[in-house]
């Protein structure tokens, strides 16, 4: 499926029409025209060869010559949104390994949801992990990690077996030092694992959310035993 990319004026529009769709409704195509129109300080032709631009490239859907944004019309892009919703912390190459999608098509898709404020995402350096508005920031952090594997891998072990040291985490999951490292000092720098020297240091999740991640990762077994 083709990228159809849309410009700075056609996004502000796009949810312009989506805020005034939602909150009144019944509205004629041309008395949304009308109302873009004067919002935009915009001629009427520009905006209709604007709409016209959003119809053909399926942002925008007319029904019975009412206009609606058609934002889930896309089955794909309904997918994206429904695993967004169920694993908030989701990563776009873990998406596009289990829709089997390209990256263009994907980066799209994702666009539109974010133009839409129907998604929002957080970054963990150069990786975008997704979630609903909504979601607190340290959900979306915990299902990153939930997801990822070698992390997961060591939230599993913490879970069942708490304050284990770094050999004892390296000889059980059979981990690289530079990994363990790694992940351990990422953690601990989300705050989501502390340690507690006790002959040798001796790692815990954190105290407050220790349920949670516990809880996420068997929310999330289904999925990341794909």
């Amino acid at each position: 499926m083709p990228i159809n990319p849309i410009n700075s004026t056609q996004k502000s529009i796009l949810q312009y029409i989506r805020k005034i769709t939602t909150t009144t409704k019944d509205l004629y195509l041309d008395q949304i025209k009308s109302r873009v129109s004067r919002k935009f300080k915009l001629s009427i032709s520009v905006v209709e060869g604007y709409i016209s631009d959003l119809i053909s490239k399926a942002y925008l859907l007319i029904d019975e010559d009412n206009l609606e944004v058609n934002i889930l019309a896309n089955p794909i892009r309904k997918q994206i949104l429904e695993l967004i919703t169920t694993y908030p912390g989701i990563y776009p190459h873990l998406i596009k390994s289990i829709l089997n999608t390209g990256t263009n098509q994907l980066i799209w898709h994702l666009s539109v949801l974010e133009i839409n404020s129907l998604i929002k995402f957080k970054e963990f350096g150069k990786i975008k992990a997704y979630s609903l508005p909504e979601i607190p920031s340290v959900i979306i952090t915990i299902g990153f990690v939930a997801l990822k594997a070698s992390s997961r891998k060591l939230l599993h072990f913490l879970c069942k077996t708490p304050g284990p040291s770094r050999n004892d985490i390296m000889e059980h999951l059979q981990m690289a030092k530079s990994t363990t490292d790694y992940w351990l000092k990422k953690l601990k720098k989300l705050q989501l694992l502390f340690t507690e020297k006790e002959g040798v240091t001796k790692h815990y999740l954190s105290k407050e959310y220790r349920t949670k991640i516990c809880s996420t990762l068997k929310q999330f077994k289904t999925l990341i035993n794909i």
